[in-house]
C-alpha cells in the first residue's frame, strides 16, 4: 500500500467518524415526534404541512385544542439557508414555534430567530439523540387570520361556519369569500381550534386510506 493511497484511506475514515457524530434529520425527527406524541394533551402530530400555499413546509406539527405548534428541525447536516424566509411565513400561521437545531448550527440560529421562539439543542451522546430544551417558546401574538385560515381547504372553511351556526348557502362561494366570512363570525382562537380538528382529520383520513389501499 502507498503512502498516498494509506492516506486517502485514512482521511475517508476520519470523514465517516466526523458525519456519524453529526445529528440527521430522519433521527431527529423521530426521536421529536415520540417527544411530542408522550405529551398528554397533544391530539396529534402532523409533517411536512405545507404554508403560504406550499411556499414553505413546516417539518413537524403538533396539534392541541388551543396551539398549533411547529417545529422546524435543522440538522447538524443541514443549513440555515432557507430558515430567515420560514420565520416570515411561520410566524404569520403557527401559535408557537420551535427551532430544533444541531449544536453546530445553535450560535447562529439564535441570532436568526425571533424571541419568542423556543429553542431545542439536538446533540448525540455517544450513539444515543439527546434533544435539550434551552429556550422556552412564547405566544405568537402576530398571527394573520387570513393566512391561517388559508390553511384551511373550501370545504373545511364551510364545515366551520356551519358549525358556528353561521346560516346561508355557500355552495357557490370562493375559498377568499368564505375565509372573509369566517374572519367576520369568529375568533382567531376559536380558528386555531377548527385548524387543528381539521388537520387531524386529514391525517386520520389518509391513515384511512392507506389502510384500504393495503
Amino acid at each position: 500500500m502507498s503512502a498516498l493511497y494509506a492516506a486517502y484511506v485514512i482521511i475517508i475514515y476520519m470523514g465517516e467518524i466526523l458525519t456519524n457524530t453529526k445529528t440527521n434529520d430522519k433521527a431527529i425527527r423521530k426521536e421529536l415526534i415520540k417527544t411530542l406524541l408522550e405529551l398528554n394533551d397533544t391530539l396529534g402530530v402532523v409533517q411536512e404541512l405545507e404554508v403560504a400555499r406550499g411556499r414553505v413546509r413546516a417539518d413537524v406539527v403538533r396539534l392541541s385544542n388551543c396551539d398549533i405548534h411547529a417545529y422546524e428541525i435543522k440538522s447538524d447536516l443541514d443549513t440555515l439557508r432557507r430558515l430567515p424566509r420560514q420565520i416570515r411565513y411561520y410566524n404569520e400561521v403557527f401559535s408557537t414555534v420551535t427551532l430544533v437545531v444541531g449544536i453546530d448550527h445553535v450560535v447562529e440560529a439564535l441570532y436568526i430567530i425571533p424571541d419568542w421562539w423556543g429553542v431545542i439543542v439536538a446533540e448525540l451522546n455517544g450513539t444515543k439523540l439527546r434533544l435539550s430544551p434551552i429556550r422556552q417558546e412564547q405566544r405568537n401574538t402576530h398571527t394573520n387570520y387570513e393566512v391561517m385560515s388559508d390553511l384551511l381547504r373550501r370545504h373545511e372553511l364551510v364545515k366551520v361556519l356551519s358549525a358556528y351556526g353561521v346560516s346561508g348557502s355557500r355552495h357557490s362561494m370562493s375559498k377568499q369569500k368564505l375565509i372573509q366570512e369566517t374572519q367576520q363570525e369568529i375568533s382567531k382562537e376559536s380558528l386555531v381550534e377548527q385548524l387543528a380538528g381539521a388537520l387531524l382529520a386529514r391525517k386520520e383520513r389518509l391513515a384511512l386510506n392507506l389502510q384500504v389501499t393495503l
